[in-house]
């Protein structure tokens, strides 16, 4: 193991002070990430990511002609790390919007909270898209030398726009809870509504199913019985005519 020349040293100074600021930044995201994803399943590859960081900064120590080389690559996988934490946070954000809408009746959720059709709706297939996009935009190619200046560019881009859609994903969830006792009375109450009037229709049909059967025998009865019916006559009266 060797030590890094005196001529090398302010380099190695300068780019790891730039890695540490981005590592601080992703560190965050990634403890957020943890956060959200409690059984750590979908978290490996953000560490595996840090760790490859971690590699490539060891290894300038044995190889110090390659400082430029190898704190770019570092760079990437730390970028990588973070992408895979946003990725996480944004799955967890959606999963939290899925559950709503699965516990709670989509009437219930639009009347205790009115913008859900016309705003939330929208800003989440909106978000699942640009997610989709920030995926295909994981891995940037072409890494030449005289291209790292654009490629740091494009990682930042790219960065930014997962950090958009976890925003967008974290507000909506946010107010989502801000209305969810709303919404579970009003779920309550719909539910309470649907089955007194279930009740009541039971009961109709049940007074329709003794009713309608009686009725049905009495008329019949009554059409082969009337004839054997006691009639009663009405008494006619004389007119007595006047004394003259």
């Amino acid at each position: 193991m060797s030590v890094l020349p005196a001529k090398h040293s302010s380099d190695f100074y300068e780019k790891f002070t730039e890695a540490n600021k981005l590592y601080e930044e992703v560190k965050e995201i990634v403890i957020y990430a943890e956060y959200e994803n409690k059984d750590q399943k979908y978290l490996i590859s953000a560490v595996n990511e840090l760790r490859n960081a971690f590699d490539h900064i060891m290894r300038i120590v044995s190889e110090p002609h390659s400082i430029d080389t190898n704190f770019e690559k570092a760079r990437g996988h730390i970028y990588r790390a973070g992408y895979d934490a946003y990725e996480i946070i944004a799955i967890s954000k959606l999963n939290n919007i899925k559950d709503v809408k699965e516990q709670f009746s989509y009437n219930a959720i639009i009347e205790a909270y009115p913008v859900y059709h016309s705003s939330v709706i929208p800003s989440v297939e909106k978000a699942k898209k640009e997610l989709v996009k920030a995926r295909a935009h994981k891995k940037i190619n072409g890494k030449k030398e005289e291209e790292i200046e654009v490629v740091e560019a494009e990682e930042r881009k790219h960065f930014e726009n997962f950090e958009a859609i976890v925003t967008e994903l974290t507000k909506i969830v946010d107010d989502i809870n801000l209305h969810i006792a709303g919404i579970s009375e009003a779920d309550i109450n719909m539910k309470k509504a649907k089955s007194k009037e279930l009740r009541n229709k039971i009961i109709v049909f049940i007074l329709a199913s003794i009713l309608l059967p009686l009725g049905f025998l009495f008329l019949n009865y009554y059409l082969n019985h009337k004839e054997c019916l006691p009639t009663t006559k009405v008494p006619t009266t004389t007119t007595v005519p006047a004394p003259k």
